[in-house]
């Protein structure tokens, strides 16, 4: 492994130098979404509004997209119809669900950037449409992942859930493996975009972009064929591909399990250094701000947090970090004080929020905005700096 791990590494230097050097040779290109550095759940948040798309009281996208799910897997769906259903993004926990009250639904559980699976993750979503008085026959899991080489780990897919939806060694029921590059993405591109209306101006212009992202990320793009023609000839010789394709292939499919191997590896690495992050924060907070009484939740399964709880008048609120497994964000919330939000915590902390610019409000947070492990410690001091100056 520790030969595999060299040949991986000194393979990427080489090739990013190449790679470096062709894409400087690209002509202009620009995409919104690739500025914006999408993660899971923007891309979960995309496809579902894609999902809503409504048209003469009828759901046309949802429709397609459930017999993308059924022809992948060649399974029954219980209904002829789609009559009215309610697509939820990042609900109960859920990346996605389209759901249907007393008949179906259907579970989306996004990892296109190879988010690490949760220890009885699906067993928890399956539940959560179980207690909304479904039949389990009705419940479908659709595993969505960037290329298809990441595979559901068995602490989140149990022998519990295996039984739920009907997995056996012989088939997998109703959980069913999609992923951007061989589903989503053609599925986009030759299905559905060319069914549009053309006066669905918006919906042509966001699909075109979704579409011209998910190529760049898979290096489909027309203006990158040259460069793709360079760069397959540069792996060829690196991996001393000869004139035989069965040979080939399999020298390929092992380069593509090493590669994997490592992956993960980083994946597990990134989690361990995350902890760290979180650890060193809180040494931090003890220092920089003695007076705080402490939020200390870190090794919270769900939601890790940190930060201080703030009293002002009578009235207690949070400023802190948070974490969802798939962004890290930071703001102020009623975590660890009242149950529900109070008129005179939202008049003084709504200007400082505003005046920083990017804050949204949910239940829980009279603002948050996303940031990210680099910079998270350095905007919640920031923030705890600006309310204990508004508060002198």
């Amino acid at each position: 492994m520790e030969e595999t791990i060299d040949s991986v590494f000194a393979l990427r230097d080489s090739f990013m130098h190449i790679y470096d050097e062709e894409t400087n040779k690209l002509p202009y290109h620009v995409n919104i979404i690739d500025e914006l550095h999408a993660d899971e759940n923007a891309h979960t948040r995309i496809l579902l509004k894609f999902l809503s798309y409504k048209k003469d009281n009828s759901y046309p996208l949802v429709i397609s997209f459930i017999k993308l799910m059924i022809g992948k897997r060649d399974i029954n769906f219980p209904y002829d119809k789609v009559y009215k259903p309610i697509v939820l993004f990042n609900k109960e926990y859920i990346d996605g669900l389209i759901l249907e009250q007393g008949k179906y639904a259907i579970i989306i559980e996004n990892k296109i950037n190879w988010a690490i699976d949760q220890d009885k993750q699906i067993e928890r979503y399956v539940n959560t449409a179980l207690n909304k008085g479904l039949n389990k026959e009705n419940i479908f899991v659709v595993y969505l992942t960037q290329d298809g080489n990441k595979k559901i780990g068995k602490n989140s897919l149990t022998d519990k859930v295996k039984s739920l939806l009907g997995i056996t060694e012989e088939t997998q029921g109703r959980f069913i493996e999609l992923n951007y590059r061989e589903d989503i993405l053609p599925w986009l591109k030759n299905d559905i975009l060319p069914n549009c209306i053309i006066k669905e101006d918006w919906l042509v212009s966001a699909l075109k972009q979704y579409i011209d992202h998910l190529e760049g990320r898979f290096g489909l793009r027309t203006i990158k064929y040259k460069m793709n023609m360079e760069l397959q000839e540069y792996l060829k010789a690196v991996m001393k591909l000869g004139e035989q394709p069965e040979i080939n292939h399999q020298i390929i499919k092992q380069k593509i399990s090493d590669i994997n191997k490592i992956s993960n590896q980083l994946l597990l690495l990134k989690d361990d250094t995350e902890k760290g992050c979180w650890k060193l924060w809180l040494d931090r907070l003890k220092k920089d701000f003695p007076n705080y009484n402490l939020i200390e939740n870190i090794n919270a399964k769900k939601y890790p947090n940190i930060g201080v709880i703030v009293e002002n008048k009578g009235v207690k609120y949070g400023i802190l970090i948070e974490y969802d497994s798939h962004s890290i964000y930071y703001g102020i919330g009623r975590h660890f004080s009242s149950q529900d939000k109070k008129d005179e915590v939202e008049k003084f902390v709504l200007p400082i929020l505003d005046e920083i610019g990017g804050f949204k409000p949910n239940r829980w947070w009279y603002g948050l905005k996303n940031t990210s492990f680099e910079n998270a410690y350095c905007r919640l001091s920031s923030l705890i700096k600006e309310v204990n100056k508004r508060m002198e």
